[in-house]
């Protein structure tokens, strides 16, 4: 079975639009349902994304960037460098980690709980109105849970 769910993000790969052709019986669980749609945003984000090798040179290998490592200091000097600077510790973040806003959607139906990458996270739907909903119904429903759940993280 393909997938019918299709998911449009923005610029910062927030989902801001879900489109679901048909929702076969397969999809009328909030299990089924949450992984058609994480596997929909996970080929939604991979088709943005350059495949690797970048680039090939004339005989045909990959070309690798070389990454030069930092100049060696004596562990002396790092310990000795660390000792005289600020002795101040936080005891913990000012600003909180990212992830776990909730969103819900317009008729309390649906519900998404974003992850720490902030791109998608986890849905759980009502049985009942997964059972009966249609297919649109169902995508604006998880539209409006995820900007909800945005708009919690960004005023938070």
């Amino acid at each position: 079975m393909s997938n019918p769910i299709e998911v449009d993000l923005d610029h910062a790969h927030r989902v801001v639009g879900v489109r679901i052709a048909a929702l076969p019986d397969e999809l009328r669980d909030s299990v089924a349902l949450a992984r058609a749609f994480r596997d929909a945003l996970a080929h939604r984000l991979a088709e943005g994304r350059p495949t690797a090798p970048l680039g090939l040179d004339a005989a045909g290998r990959p070309v690798v960037r070389r990454v030069s490592m930092p100049a060696w200091r004596p562990l002396r000097e790092l310990v000795a460098e660390a000792a005289r600077g600020p002795q101040t510790v936080p005891t913990r973040r000012s600003d909180p980690l990212p992830g776990g806003e909730r969103g819900v959607s317009d008729n309390d139906c649906l519900a998404v709980v974003l992850d720490a990458a902030g791109q998608g996270g986890d849905l759980t739907a009502d049985p009942g109105w997964l059972r009966q909903a249609t297919a649109p119904h169902v995508a604006a429903a998880i539209t409006q849970a995820f900007a909800a759940a945005y708009q919690e993280r960004d005023t938070r």
